[in-house]
């Protein structure tokens, strides 16, 4: 009886070793969106796959791809190379979209991203940078940016703001100000005259303001 019980024993361990999914190396785009994440494979046309996997592993992805953790609808594209199981046919991703899942274990190659860095979260928070006006426009750009934003704000802040800058310019006329302002900044496709600018801060206070002598470029 102890015999026949380590024999079927054995039996359905193999099996259900057999029917495991195997790791196997892929390439080909890996993508995130609003609630999806996705693996299109190059040697299997036509085929796109839902993703998930190990959170280092989809780390490593995301921060190559940019990904704004900031924003939940933030989007990328990126082409990789990865290490992880396929999933049997079925129903996996957001409502049961996809015939099959992969499971992303290991990354071994992944491109880093060209697109645009996005603007701050839309959060109250403390920014720090030059602030200058051009040609009437209030333009802002973060310490280690190299983006200008526009300039709007509650109206006692771009008081405060206009004030402070009109006691400077009675004693030193510079181009720009050092700034560090409390407000929130937001992704924006164009903004400011002709849409020449795609971010934008709402000023709430004005915490300092400071002369430099050096203005920041136009876009």
């Amino acid at each position: 009886m102890l015999r026949f019980i380590l024999i079927a024993g054995f039996i359905v361990f193999t099996a259900a070793c057999a029917g495991a999914p195997r790791t196997q190396v892929f390439s080909g785009v890996y993508a995130e969106g609003a609630e999806s994440m996705t693996f299109t494979p190059d040697a299997r046309e036509g085929e796109r796959w839902a993703a998930t996997g190990e959170s280092d592993a989809l780390r490593t992805l995301q921060e190559a791809g940019g990904r704004d953790y900031s924003d939940p609808f933030d989007s990328f594209a990126i082409r990789a190379e990865v290490e992880g199981r396929l999933s049997p046919r079925g129903s996996y991703g957001h409502l049961g979209m996809f015939r099959r899942e992969v499971f992303i274990t290991r990354v071994i190659t992944a491109e880093t991203s060209t697109r645009p860095r996005r603007c701050a979260p839309s959060a109250q928070q403390h920014f720090r940078g030059a602030y200058v006006l051009q040609d009437g426009v209030g333009l802002f750009r973060e310490s280690g940016s190299e983006e200008l934003w526009w300039v709007n704000g509650d109206r006692f802040a771009l008081q405060n703001l206009e004030s402070l800058i009109e006691h400077h310019r009675q004693r030193d006329a510079a181009d720009a100000y050092e700034a560090v302002f409390e407000g929130n900044a937001q992704f924006i496709d164009a903004y400011g005259p002709d849409g020449a600018y795609r971010c934008a801060i709402f000023v709430t206070r004005v915490l300092g303001l400071h002369p430099v002598s050096a203005a920041p470029e136009g876009p």
